[in-house]
């Protein structure tokens, strides 16, 4: 019932901006983390109790008298900063805008106890606010203690309760790594009430002493953090320099399963804005294409290079975080530069990508406001910092020029295709059919001009009309030449030539997956064997995919977790897929990071339940197994791929009318019928009956060329 318009009172108003603001658990370990290291700590400790909702983080930090501890929490009060001029002096700390802890507190309940290094007391702050002294004294600096998380907020606290463990600890990793990447040097180590009976931490950062080099630090963070050690990642350490913009880090060489750690991070935070990140991505999946070799990853389609990257660039205003906004697109440029320069350093090869972002990444408003050279902006980096930098790197209008190869021609979707006539024909206005001897054409013959054929007429091949096509015979024992049986209409061809190997591939992919699909109706898993497999992962890898262990056991991967360490964790694999009877270790332990990668960021769905009862397997409505195809793990779907093509008709192999008749057909019953197994085409279209007026000039096709004599 409306009552009129009314200021929310206070206490309301800060609810409801730190429910914003605090997200998860984790964002709050991560502000109290970075308060820390802000605090000078060099040793800090995180205790997690995610069953009961809090945490603690203790640290060896400057510590608060009991003075400060009584402004400690409250809304704008900060040690960082005394005024709005402090924010463009490139401050080095995490927090400033001192409202981290009121927004935790207003969330949860949070008790401090400090000290410091000149005193002999040591101070407690409860959660209403009352100070107390405490007996005996603890050790300098600081333990915040947080409790009863979202106690007020009951659809957080329910969501957080029923919150995968493994994927909130996973989170964290990352967040601490961020602190890290700025704080190399920093001791961190994370412990989880659940693994106290292990008798181990979840991780620890240590052993990175100031005497490595910066890529040795980096390196050291991400083994120690993230489990990633040199031997998975095969980083090369990167560096470029710019007047003040400094781009330095790692870059895989090695193809790896997931792109967790596809990692940019702008003067010391991590960059989430996806006009920087987008180009950054596309830069590194361009290069995987033009070196990736079907070997990698044994096999599977999908890879990635893993990559941390930090960018400085010169403080240009406070936008309200260290990271660059759209404003300073500018220095954006300037940014991708550098990445450009060191990634082709890193893999010896140029890019095809323009040096700079494209102007549709920002608003006419602001690209007006600040206007710059492209040109002279990408030649004055290369040409100003290394010499030999526009013989490595190449000249941006040069890249831009570029001609590609693409596939415009034909463009071929789940149901219909359409190409261009002049394009498919590579006529262009006014060009002409040339004669074998074109120096001296017969007299009299006639020449087609083609100068009024319209430039846009698009063809359509729909699935139901494939139906109507025959075939006329088997060409150069690749391909088969088809031509339609009815009058055929201005919008559709009236020859099309099928890829007799990538038609028969569709065939037998849809049937192998009918199949593979289908038996997961008879039993509760699909058709696996049984073995005795050890496989040595990281505790975080096996966290990774632990969440997912039933719907493993659908597709036959069934596994046990034995001798739990600090580094490492034993899984037995117990049953797999026949599919893989002959996989190494190291494809099966792909197959469990990268699925569940998959699931997580919803690059796959579950199986889900699927009920004989209700599915008709009759021939007029044949089991719906595309519904489930996404489902598939990539690498089986791979595997089921590759059959596919090694058991299909190969080039050179005669067909006979018959059988050309039975492929088509059979082709024609497909579900996609359009795309081989690998998604490239099996049909082109070549004709329309009627091109403006062609169809009357002389020498011009006609269907009664292509009829069969009975």
């Amino acid at each position: 019932m409306c009552s009129g318009i009314r200021k929310l009172d206070q206490d309301t108003t800060d609810l409801l901006t730190s429910s914003r603001s605090i997200e998860c658990i984790t964002t709050a370990v991560a502000l109290i983390l970075q308060n820390s290291v802000d605090s000078g700590a060099a040793e800090v400790e995180i205790v997690l109790d995610l069953a009961n909702r809090a945490f603690t983080v203790i640290d060896d930090g400057c510590g608060m008298n009991r003075k400060d501890l009584v402004n400690f929490g409250q809304l704008h009060y900060s040690s960082k900063i005394s005024n709005v001029t402090n924010l463009s002096n490139n401050l080095s700390t995490f927090g400033y805008r001192g409202r981290s802890v009121f927004d935790i507190s207003n969330v949860a309940k949070v008790t401090t106890l400090s000290r410091t290094k000149n005193e002999s007391n040591t101070w407690l702050r409860k959660p209403e606010g009352n100070i107390e002294k405490i007996d005996p004294a603890l050790p300098w600096g600081t333990s915040v203690i947080v409790t009863d998380f979202f106690h007020n907020l009951p659809v957080r606290r329910e969501a957080l309760e029923k919150a995968s463990s493994n994927r909130l600890c996973d989170k964290l990793r990352f967040l601490v790594f961020d602190v890290l990447v700025s704080h190399p040097e920093t001791k961190i180590t994370v412990r989880s009430d659940s693994l106290l009976k292990h008798g181990f931490a979840l991780f620890e950062s240590r052993d990175v002493h100031t005497s490595l080099s910066k890529s040795q630090k980096l390196s050291l963070c991400l083994f120690n953090v993230l489990g990633i050690s040199t031997e998975d990642f095969s980083p090369k350490p990167v560096h470029a320099r710019f007047q003040n913009y400094v781009v330095e880090g790692l870059v895989s060489t090695k193809l790896t399963t997931t792109k967790d750690i596809q990692l940019v991070y702008i003067n010391g935070e991590r960059c989430q804005n996806e006009i920087i990140l987008k180009p950054i991505a596309k830069l590194f999946s361009d290069i995987r294409s033009q070196s990736r070799t079907k070997a990698d990853l044994g096999g599977t389609r999908r890879g990635y290079y893993l990559f941390v990257l930090k960018a400085s660039t010169p403080v240009s205003g406070y936008h309200g975080s260290g990271e660059l906004s759209v404003r300073d697109w500018n220095q954006i440029k300037i940014v991708h530069s550098l990445i450009i320069k060191v990634v082709e350093a890193v893999f010896k090869t140029r890019t095809d990508l323009p040096h700079s972002l494209p102007s549709s990444c920002y608003n006419k408003r602001s690209h007006k406001e600040t206007s710059l050279d492209e040109s002279r902006l990408v030649h004055y980096v290369f040409e100003s910092t290394d010499p030999r930098g526009l013989t490595t790197v190449g000249c941006s209008q040069q890249a831009i020029k570029k001609l590609r190869t693409t596939v415009n021609d034909c463009q071929i979707r789940h149901n219909t295709t359409a190409c261009d006539v002049q394009n498919m024909w590579g006529l262009t206005p006014h060009a002409r059919i040339p004669f074998e001897n074109q120096s001296n054409p017969p007299a009299g013959s006639p020449v087609p001009d083609f100068a009024g054929l319209s430039t846009h007429r698009e063809i359509a091949l729909t699935k139901s009309s494939l139906r109507s096509y025959v075939p006329v015979s088997q060409i150069d024992l690749k391909f088969i030449l088809l031509r339609s049986s009815k009058p055929a209409l201005n919008s559709q061809p009236s020859l099309i030539m099928v890829d007799q190997h990538a038609c028969d591939e569709r065939i037998r992919l849809e049937t192998m997956l009918n199949e593979f699909i289908g038996e997961l109706l008879i039993s509760p898993s699909a058709p696996s064997v049984n073995v005795q497999i050890e496989i040595a992962s990281t505790f975080r890898e096996f966290q990774s995919f632990d969440d997912y262990q039933h719907e493993f056991a659908r597709w036959g991967i069934r596994y046990e977790a034995q001798n739990f360490t600090e580094r490492q964790v034993l899984i037995k694999i117990i049953t797999i897929p026949e599919l893989l009877q002959r996989s190494s270790k190291h494809l099966l332990k792909d197959i469990l990071i990268q699925h569940a990668s998959d699931l997580r960021n919803f690059r796959k769905t579950r199986i889900g339940h699927i009920d004989a009862k209700n599915i008709n397997l009759s021939v007029e409505e044949p089991f719906a197994w595309w519904k489930h195809a996404k489902s598939i793990p990539t690498i089986l779907m791979d595997h089921i791929r590759s059959k596919a093509c090694r058991s299909s008709i190969m080039f050179g192999q005669p067909l006979s009318a018959p059988e050309c008749v039975l492929l088509i057909k059979m082709l024609s019953d497909c579900r996609d019928p359009f795309y081989c197994a690998h998604g490239r085409p099996s049909l082109v279209p070549l004709t329309t009956s009627d091109v403006d007026g062609y169809s009357q000039m002389a020498g011009a096709f006609n269907n009664k060329d292509y009829q069969i004599d009975n």
